[in-house]
């Protein structure tokens, strides 16, 4: 009978072949190269058969690369559960083919029974520990964020009357009018930060993020809001084509919604991209389709996250921005009864939004990114 260690060395790579397959199927491993997946599992189980051969008990037996695997999966957007589903899986794994293939007696494999069932029952009560602890961080993780977000608004509101207030009297000299146009400038990122934090937390706490719809012409909207934001980046190649677009425009959707969705997707594309900046819309019978595209490609590993909230480099649309620009986007166009997604090759990067003309009349089916 091969010892437990012996068994794990050289049958390594089968074991890690069999986790892959299985971890495949987390939710937050969509996307994720082979290499990218199995990173620390390799070094993991040679390390676990060294603490094994020393009966190694103490609190640190594989060194730091659980802490290494930990942050490189925040980074790949793995939520805590799945993090330790995948510990879960790689003993079950490990359990399971010993019994199978460890040369082990009919009356050893016997005994493996109810280790492996205790092993389950166990593991599944920290899933399920995990998953509550989970949950009820981030619900009042959420509920914080909404408080703290409505309660900024406030002392927010009274600088921007007071700075405005000032700006009205006549007379004022240069040196006033620029330090008080700065704090009106500030305070109006900061409340645009604010308005986004709270989006966050509404699409979080279940309820997603509201649109009142009303009709109006979706090309004029466009237009308008994408001329109001070249025109603050005098220096940059802003393209609205969709002026020249044919077709029927005609929608019912939240303009105000729309309209920060336009903005969030130019503020993204100028801050990450290269020019041209073009936005275009096409008419697609009972749906519209809107698109921002700009020269330069997206990293293969930050796309699939592409629209996480907080995630580095997925969805900073303003570089003073908090990282919720397109995971914003992505809530409207669901709250419309839409899809949103982005293409990157050939160094160029579009991303499509995509409405039912009557906001949730329909539910499309998302596109692959």
């Amino acid at each position: 009978m091969n010892t437990l260690s012996s068994f794990i060395r050289e049958h390594r790579d089968a074991i890690v072949r069999e986790w892959v397959s299985r971890a495949q199927g987390l939710p937050s491993a969509k996307g994720l190269t082979h290499a990218r997946l199995h990173d620390h599992v390799p070094t993991i189980l040679d390390r676990l058969a060294d603490a094994i051969d020393r009966c190694d008990e103490g609190p640190r037996p594989l060194e730091d690369l659980p802490e290494q695997h930990a942050i490189l999966r925040f980074h790949d957007g793995y939520d805590l559960r799945q993090v330790v589903a995948e510990y879960r899986l790689l003993r079950h794994v490990i359990t399971e083919m010993y019994a199978e293939r460890g040369g082990l007696s009919p009356d050893a494999r016997a005994n493996m029974t109810p280790l492996t069932v205790m092993h389950e029952t166990v593991d599944r009560a920290i899933s399920e520990a995990v998953d509550q602890y989970a949950v009820e961080r981030d619900r009042v993780r959420d509920q914080f964020i909404a408080m703290l977000g409505h309660d900024l608004r406030d002392p927010l509101n009274t600088i921007l009357f007071t700075q405005h207030g000032q700006l009205s009297r006549p007379g004022l000299d240069a040196a006033t009018i620029k330090a008080a146009t700065r704090t009106v400038n500030a305070a109006k990122r900061m409340e645009r930060m604010i308005a986004d934090l709270l989006d966050f937390a509404r699409g979080r706490l279940g309820g997603g993020i509201s649109v009142i719809p009303v009709a109006f012409n979706a090309r004029t909207l466009i237009c308008e809001t994408v001329h109001e934001i070249a025109d603050t980046h005098p220096g940059r190649d802003v393209q609205c084509v969709v002026e020249h677009a044919s077709g029927n425009f005609a929608v019912e959707w939240d303009s105000d919604r729309i309209a920060q969705v336009i903005a969030n997707l130019l503020g993204n594309a100028l801050a990450h991209g290269r020019d041209p900046v073009i936005v275009n819309t096409a008419d697609e019978g009972d749906t519209l389709a809107i698109e921002v595209s700009n020269r330069g490609e997206i990293p293969g590993d930050v796309l699939p996250h592409l629209f996480d909230p907080f995630m580095p480099g997925a969805s900073d649309t303003r570089r003073d921005g908090l990282g919720l620009g397109l995971y914003i986007v992505q809530q409207i166009a669901h709250g419309h009864g839409g899809t949103v997604a982005a293409k990157s090759t050939n160094d160029h990067t579009t991303i499509a939004v995509r409405l039912p003309r009557r906001a949730g009349e329909s539910q499309l089916h998302p596109e692959p990114s």
